[in-house]
């Protein structure tokens, strides 16, 4: 097989404002405030408080436990030996396809995601993406798709 005539590849990703590093010294702001008041009522003979901040502690470190399991979803598209490869995370959940690119056929589905067809398959991909960003990557899609060495040593 030819290799592609470019470097095709793609990320289809949330973007993330804060990087893990940032991510866990906000949680730890949140939690080393809660322990300052719970300490603070603590001793001023208010238990109760000092145990609702600590369920509330319990709260914001599961919801940002959740936040940090899907700040990494989304796919990666690149070509690799006549196929396209899809890989792709979901929390805990990865998954990895190929597709060949002779029989591939790319086109946008209702909810305005990038759907890959091949061989009765329906794959869709960039629900974690932004709009902007699934119709770049669209477009560049079917621009390989219609200049791509496999599709044309088919026809010929």
């Amino acid at each position: 097989m030819p290799d592609a005539p470019a470097p095709w590849q793609w990320r289809l990703q949330r973007r993330c404002a804060l990087s893990p590093r940032q991510f866990a010294g906000c949680l730890g702001c949140v939690v080393a405030l809660s322990v300052v008041l719970a300490v603070f009522f603590w001793s001023l003979g208010a238990p109760l408080i000092s145990a609702f901040l600590g369920v509330q502690v319990l709260s914001v470190a599961a919801a940002f436990a959740l936040h940090a399991l899907h700040a990494a979803d989304g796919e990666s598209l690149r070509v690799d030996e006549g196929c396209l490869v899809l890989e792709g995370r979901n929390g805990l959940k990865q998954y990895r396809d190929r597709l060949e690119l002779s029989s591939l056929r790319v086109g946008e589905d209702a909810q305005g995601l990038i759907e890959l067809r091949a061989h009765g398959r329906r794959i869709s991909v960039g629900r974690h993406a932004q709009i902007t960003r699934r119709r770049q990557v669209l477009a560049e899609l079917r621009q390989l798709v219609l200049r791509s060495p496999w599709q044309r040593s088919e026809q010929a």
